[in-house]
């Protein structure tokens, strides 16, 4: 169990408890939503989640608070939240983490303006900077032979930058990165704040690193300003729900950043999505801790049980960090499985038929996530299911030629990516807009990390990744029927 800061009472759940009493007591709808207060469910609705979700969908009747302007059961909740965290202020947020980093990039830069960004970034790190008008100066990551996997920016190359750019308003940083590859926060964080930078850090998959000790040291605790976490990511909330930390108060305009909330977020929350996000926050304030041991214990096992199985190969903490990541979330595990003759794709794909759903693929990897609801049968599962396909892979000795497996190198800037965004443009085959200027966002998806940045050149290195990814079974994201939009 942690402690509070403030003396709050952390069994309390405001919201929770203030919806529970809402469906104890009789009540007549004449109100929004439709179903009102799930009188009439479709078949298929009500077969699917029952009528509690529905009892439990309301909207800011009196009672229940508004997340656009809290003043009752939602601001305590969040107060709550705030408390377990050891931060200024916290918000809740029903469209994922995409609207606190859209948000904190509003809050921080105005046109014209500068803003450092990990060239890892999430794609909507690119929405924020577009709908700010910003002018984007990214950190380049490059990929890390020994892992073979996009490594963070390291505090040197992050002085380059910021050294070069004194006039930048802020740094975004993305830690960890899908893979759970953390960066120094701390350096970098102290580093930029010698020449009045907001630190802002997209923590999206770092929600858990507050409740141990043996995970990597959150942003919060290391000079972030403000920090953007998808509880539904690794704590058991449901889907979109996040959070918002302002670290820092005093060198965060919370009036600004609640003004650009409220631009980027539903007027229409879901309160299922805040009630969990409530409940959560209890929840992990007790247990936390304890079950994070036993994650990081069971993750320790897979990982040795699945390097003893022929072609696939793991990394442990020890090897990561050797290889110049600052520290990692070893509640992740990227397994390389093109020893066994399978690219990620296919390995994906393979496991899909016996149930198993991991987080993502590459070429060469797939990635597994524990968290505090993973359990011994399940991994148990997993890594038998991995030893028949191992198995069988050995005995046919199937051989694969991957073409093209390494990310290129970042694009050329030609214009601002607002202006890119907002330019006339058309639409042309993939090999036909080599040396054109991309007026759309482009990444392999998961995990959403940027190839192409509007008001970039796309190179024909580029084209040919993109055209690999698609070929060997990856995911893109904006490109429809092999072609991409560009500037005319």
């Amino acid at each position: 169990m942690m402690k509070s800061k403030k003396s709050h009472d952390h069994l309390r759940t405001p919201l929770c408890s203030a919806l529970k009493k809402k469906i104890e007591r009789k009540s007549y709808s004449f109100h929004v939503p439709g179903h009102k207060n799930g009188q009439l469910i479709p078949k298929e609705s009500s077969i699917l989640f029952g009528k509690k979700v529905f009892i439990n969908d309301k909207t800011e009747i009196p009672g229940l608070d508004n997340l656009h302007d809290q003043n009752g059961v939602i601001k305590d909740s969040q107060e709550l939240l705030a408390d377990t965290y050891g931060v200024s202020k916290s918000f809740f947020l029903v469209g994922g983490s995409t609207a606190g980093i859209e948000a904190m990039i509003l809050e921080s830069v105005s046109p014209g303006e500068k803003i450092i960004v990990g060239r890892d970034c999430h794609k909507s790190v690119i929405s924020g900077i577009i709908l700010s008008g910003a002018e984007p100066v990214f950190i380049d990551c490059s990929e890390n032979p020994n892992i073979g996997l996009l490594k963070p920016p390291s505090f040197e190359k992050a002085k380059t930058i910021i050294d070069e750019n004194t006039d930048a308003k802020a740094i975004l940083l993305t830690s960890p990165t899908y893979f759970g590859l953390v960066s120094d926060i701390e350096m970098i964080s102290s580093y930029a704040k010698k020449f009045g930078m907001k630190v802002l850090v997209d923590e999206a998959h770092g929600t858990h690193f507050n409740f141990s000790r043996f995970l990597p040291t959150s942003a919060i605790k290391s000079g972030a300003d403000m920090v953007v976490q998808s509880a539904h990511k690794t704590l058991p909330a449901l889907t979109g729900g996040s959070f918002l930390h302002v670290v820092n108060g005093d060198n965060v305009n919370v009036s600004r950043l609640e003004q650009s909330l409220q631009m980027v977020q539903t007027s229409s929350p879901s309160y299922p999505i805040m009630a969990s996000l409530d409940a959560c926050r209890k929840f992990m304030f007790f247990n936390g801790e304890k079950l994070l041991q036993k994650t990081l214990k069971l993750a320790r096992w897979m990982r040795q049980e699945v390097s003893k199985i022929d072609g696939l190969k793991t990394y442990n903490k020890k090897e990561i960090v050797s290889s110049g990541v600052f520290d990692v979330d070893e509640t992740k595990a990227f397994i390389d499985v093109l020893g066994i003759g399978l690219t990620g794709f296919q390995m994906q794909q393979v496991l899909v038929k016996s149930g198993i759903f991991v987080e993502m693929a590459t070429f060469s990897k797939i990635l597994i996530v524990l968290s505090v609801a993973s359990n011994l049968s399940d991994v148990r599962f997993l890594i038998k299911t991995l030893k028949s396909i191992s198995e069988v892979q050995q005995s046919i000795a199937n051989k694969i030629n991957i073409s093209f497996t390494h990310r290129p190198k970042m694009p050329e800037k030609a214009i601002n990516p607002r202006d890119a965004f907002f330019s006339n443009s058309t639409r042309l085959n993939l090999k036909d807009a080599v040396g054109r200027i991309s007026a759309g966002t482009i990444t392999v998806y998961p995990p959403g990390i940027p190839i192409l940045v509007p008001g970039e050149i796309i190179s024909i290195e580029i084209v040919n990744y993109l055209i690999a990814i698609t070929e060997a079974g990856g995911s893109t994201s904006g490109i429809r029927d092999q072609e991409i939009s560009v500037v005319r």
